[in-house]
């Protein structure tokens, strides 16, 4: 990605998770919203995010095991803050774009506690505000970015986000059939929380 492309990229999502945020009335610091949308153009442009495994000399992309992570970042305290830091972003970008393949194998929990215990490990090795924040708020800014990445401009954000407003309101079938068949799930509509 260039450095241009890499700009419009960081705009575009910060634009979007600040949306979204407001719809879900959830408090995002900015520190936290520019760690997170540089952690997501940084999976964005890196073929390296997910390691490529080379088996029968067939290249594939996987992604290490979190708690492979935890016991390098445990064994060794020179790494571990590096450990640490990809094993809590493996987490947020898994349970938040990739949320629905996390889900199929019913591992959602298991990505959000490894990566709540990454963020609060380096919160107290590196006393920052952003580590604190993101353990604490770690399922909410999951499911923030989950929202944010299903909302492409192809399918028309502001008018998905508008019929969603509508169904709130008069929680019309053929609204929510339609929102569903954008990629709405059914939690949206079975407690009527807002996206």
């Amino acid at each position: 990605m260039t450095s241009i492309a890499n700009e419009k990229m960081a705009d575009l999502l910060t634009t979007r998770i600040t949306r979204i945020a407001q719809l879900s009335r959830l408090s995002v610091s900015q520190v936290a919203l520019a760690y997170i949308v540089g952690t997501l153009c940084a999976f964005m442009k890196s073929r390296e995010f997910f390691r490529i495994h080379v088996t029968n000399e067939e290249e594939r992309y996987s992604f290490e095991y979190l708690v492979d992570l935890y016991v390098q970042a445990m064994n060794d305290y020179q790494i571990s803050t590096k450990r640490f830091k990809r094993m809590g972003d493996l987490a947020l970008v898994m349970s938040g774009p990739f949320r629905g393949r996390v889900q199929r194998h019913k591992q959602l929990s298991y990505y959000h506690n490894m990566g709540m215990a990454a963020y609060f490990r380096l919160a107290k090795m590196q006393p920052r505000h952003i580590y604190g924040e993101l353990a604490f708020n770690f399922e909410e800014l999951s499911r923030l970015l989950h929202h944010t990445w299903i909302f492409r401009e192809t399918y028309g954000e502001e008018h998905l986000l508008g019929l969603y407003e509508r169904w709130q309101s008069t929680r019309d079938d053929v609204i929510r059939l339609e929102l569903m068949k954008n990629g709405f799930s059914n939690q949206a509509f079975v407690r009527g929380v807002s996206v």
